[in-house]
């Protein structure tokens, strides 16, 4: 088969990705082998728990359709895109388009030496320290504090509006001087050149295999656990504030959602995947060796499929149903966040982590005022933590 990415030759029944750029090709994840998946970059793009955006038309219509033609799906997750502004610029410097700051997916940092998890910290913070050329004093030195304050390795933001990267930076204060038991797992929190394919606002992904050792089977590897922001979104205020505004007004984020609590959303997955963590016994995972690959994937195809969130999910639901002698439905009980709460993949199936993000959004804004449905899963939540 050849690679519709990268026009690479290759075997469509041996790999799941194309080993060349890891693009996906296949949908059975289990047919997998497990010393394939960290050899060709399976977990480049999967498992994003992602604030998604809403399909603004003149007649402000809102729109989250499985089958609208306009979705892309990338690793079970929908995308549905904003038309971009026919007057937006391509200029770096005016703030409202494409940063310098990136991470490139096709790329991966080939035969490093790693001893210890240590080498792969080094190789982040290398990373991130050369595309922070040029970067404002009074930007430099808040992400300055957020990876000397908070046990976050690397912060890139260098072209935000300085009043909304302090807000970012409020955000991370406020998850970390909460719940301290979830520092050090996350690695980076970064603007983004993504592709105009994808059109969402921000994403969290847990498992991004970004190095490989100079051995012959690539072992061990380099993991980041990170946060990405959507430069389309990030570098233009007023789109993204126009995005989450009508978000709100129509039910599709919790009441008094902000341009910066759309971060909060992500880390209530990244609170979900330490409490995943957790659940199978495991540390941070940012070194990889051979005799971890087996648990690694175990609790990555879980975080994918969200086992484990619905079981959080459901414990809350069955807390509910005792408390309040109710009958409403599982569905009902998600419903009460928001309409994001309840998102399906392309294939119809619900995306349970995202009840988990969308249960600490609603709780991170509203605190005593969030629903009974958000109180009772982060109450579950931090059971796991």
């Amino acid at each position: 088969m050849k690679c519709p990415n990268c026009n690479t030759l290759y075997d469509e029944k041996k790999y799941y990705f194309c080993p060349h750029c890891g693009n996906q090709t296949k949908n059975n994840v289990k047919t997998i082998s497990v010393g394939r998946i960290f050899l060709i970059s399976l977990l480049i793009t999967l498992w994003i728990g992602i604030i998604a955006v809403i399909f603004i038309y003149t007649k402000e219509e809102f729109f989250f359709d499985t089958e609208n033609s306009n979705s892309t799906v990338v690793g079970g997750t929908i995308y549905t895109p904003i038309p971009e502004s026919s007057n937006q610029s391509n200029n770096t410097t005016t703030g409202t388009s494409l940063s310098s700051t990136q991470i490139v997916y096709n790329k991966q940092y080939y035969k490093q030496s790693f001893k210890d998890e240590k080498d792969v910290y080094n190789l982040i913070v290398q990373d991130s320290l050369a595309q922070k050329s040029n970067c404002p004093a009074e930007i430099v030195s808040i992400e300055n504090e957020i990876v000397g304050n908070y046990g976050i390795k690397a912060a890139n933001l260098c072209e935000m509006d300085v009043t909304f990267a302090k807000e970012l930076r409020n955000v991370i204060n406020y998850m970390y001087n909460n719940y301290p038991q979830a520092r050090e797992y996350l690695t980076n929190i970064t603007l983004a050149n993504v592709g105009e394919d994808a059109d969402y606002m921000a994403a969290f992904m847990p498992i991004f295999t970004f190095a490989q050792s100079n051995t012959r089977n690539g072992y061990p590897v380099g993991v980041k656990t990170q946060i990405i922001l959507n430069a389309r979104y990030f570098l233009n205020t007023s789109k993204i504030t126009k995005a989450v505004s009508y978000s709100t007004n129509v039910g599709y984020f919790p009441k008094n959602a902000t341009r910066s609590s759309t971060v909060a959303h992500e880390f209530g997955h990244y609170l979900s995947y330490v409490a995943l963590l957790n659940h199978y016994n495991r540390s941070k995972m940012n070194f990889v060796r051979t005799s971890d690959a087996d648990s690694l994937y175990k609790i990555s195809e879980d975080f994918n499929l969200g086992n484990f969130s619905y079981k959080m999910i459901n414990e809350a639901y069955q807390k509910y149903k005792s408390s309040y002698n109710s009958n409403i439905s599982f569905n009902q009980f998600r419903e009460m966040i928001s309409s994001y709460a309840v998102a399906k993949d392309s294939n119809g199936n619900y995306i349970y982590d995202e009840t988990i993000a969308e249960a600490f959004h609603d709780c991170y804004l509203n605190h005593d005022n969030a629903s009974i449905a958000s109180k009772l899963i982060f109450e579950v939540l931090l059971s796991y933590l």
